[in-house]
């Protein structure tokens, strides 16, 4: 019997929250542009120091903005839609295909005692989530 896609995908989600792993969404790109914007204002109007000063305060506004906004992989692959929750089914099973695995108790075993599996999981996940959804993964 084939492992249940929401098996899979919810065992994929755990691995992910286990390691800590997050999506930067666009916050990252936000504060980006928000500390570069400051840095410019404040060295057109001060000069060198400005420069400085601008960008520690546009850092700092750029950190409080983004407090909050990163998302944990594990609730992204939870509400992902059905055709991209195939994809990273079938990837994951790209890896899971190299074992005799019957059901969800076979592989939560075998992921228990393979620290390899479980590393090469989280590299299908993070992944799928660049190559699908254009998110970029943090840990």
């Amino acid at each position: 019997m084939p492992l249940d896609v929401d098996d899979v995908l919810q065992l994929l989600a755990e691995l992910a929250d286990d390691d800590g792993l997050k999506v930067t969404v666009t916050e990252s790109l936000k504060g980006g542009l928000i500390t570069g914007l400051t840095a410019v204002v404040g060295g057109m109007l001060m000069g060198p120091a400005g420069l400085a000063i601008g960008g520690a305060l546009g850092g700092t506004a750029a950190a409080y903005s983004a407090h909050g906004k990163f998302e944990s992989v594990g609730s992204v692959i939870r509400r992902m839609d059905d055709a991209k929750r195939k994809i990273l089914y079938n990837r994951a099973m790209t890896i899971f295909n190299k074992f005799s695995l019957t059901d969800i108790v076979t592989l939560n075993a075998l992921m228990a005692g393979e620290m390899a599996i479980r590393a090469d999981l989280i590299g299908v996940v993070i992944e799928h989530l660049h190559d699908s959804l254009a998110l970029e993964v943090q840990k």
